[in-house]
């Protein structure tokens, strides 16, 4: 009771799936748009601690791209959550971003330079994470959109005591 069910439904299946991605030859990212305000940051954050006990997320308007394959090697069976993905993000982060999600689809080693301490070092990350993203643009390239379940989260449809109380539960609700 959260939102809709066309909303709940995705995201929690895709959840539920989420801790068998290393298990699978490839795994969807789940992409939660929707304009301002329509909630997607509270939803997810709820969902994420109530039902994996754990929030691994940071910002894209603040994380650089050494940051962002640090995140993405961390687990291979909690979601890694990356919110703000929107126009504001620093570009450089977003653009490592979107190649990242390409290799994580099938769990690719993505080989970068400059990553490192030197320019001239190339860095392996891995891409074993079950990825979440969430802001207020959109995925556009077919291989972003063929590799995604893309949710368009409606501004109506929240239930404002369903999330009080399912925050109520913390990080050992469900989980």
């Amino acid at each position: 009771d959260l939102h809709r069910s066309d909303v709940m439904d995705p995201i929690l299946g895709w959840r539920a799936a989420a801790p068998f991605r290393s298990l699978l030859p490839s795994f969807p990212t789940l992409a939660v748009t929707g304009s301002s305000g329509s909630g997607k940051t509270t939803l997810l954050n709820t969902i994420l601690l109530a039902f994996s006990g754990a929030d691994i997320a940071t910002n894209l308007t603040s994380t650089t791209k050494h940051a962002l394959a640090s995140f993405m090697a961390c687990t291979n069976a909690f979601p890694v959550w990356f919110d703000e993905y929107r126009p504001g993000a620093r570009k450089d982060t977003q653009m490592a971003l979107e190649q990242l999600l390409r290799d994580a689809y099938t769990a690719q080693i993505s080989a970068k330079g400059g990553l490192g301490e030197h320019w001239s070092e190339v860095t392996a990350m891995d891409t074993h994470a079950p990825i979440i993203v969430s802001g207020e643009d959109t995925f556009h390239e077919t291989s972003h959109t063929e590799r995604m379940v893309n949710l368009a989260l409606p501004s109506k449809g929240k239930s404002p005591e369903t999330l009080r109380r399912v925050a109520q539960w913390g990080e050992t609700g469900f989980a």
